[in-house]
């Protein structure tokens, strides 16, 4: 998808196990690309600090941490399930590793 010379509008990198060391190179990219206005980080293994980094990075550029649309009024989709032996097995019983994607969520 990143082949080629037409412009990427949305990413989906959304439970994709990136850690907050790969936040930071997102948030760079994101910070110099003009053509995306959606790219998806939602359940993934970042830390408050790298949800805070990425909202930053997409401030006053109208880019969706969250993949939704401009014209999107509703949200719902429910934390995923995990491998047995993740030791982030489910995140949704975890609320400390939900608040970076409340803080992702908020910036949309």
């Amino acid at each position: 998808k990143l082949k080629g010379i037409d412009p990427v509008k949305s990413l989906n990198l959304s439970k994709r196990k990136l850690c907050s060391a790969s936040t930071v190179v997102i948030a760079a990219l994101i910070g110099v690309n003009g053509s995306l206005t959606s790219c998806n980080v939602l359940f993934n293994k970042m830390d408050v600090a790298a949800a805070k980094l990425l909202v930053e990075a997409v401030k006053d550029k109208n880019i969706s941490l969250c993949g939704i649309t401009s014209d999107q009024t509703t949200y719902g989709h429910r934390p995923p399930m995990v491998d047995a032996d993740d030791i982030w097995k489910p995140a949704y019983n975890q609320p400390h590793r939900l608040l970076p994607d409340a803080i992702l969520l908020a910036s949309d």
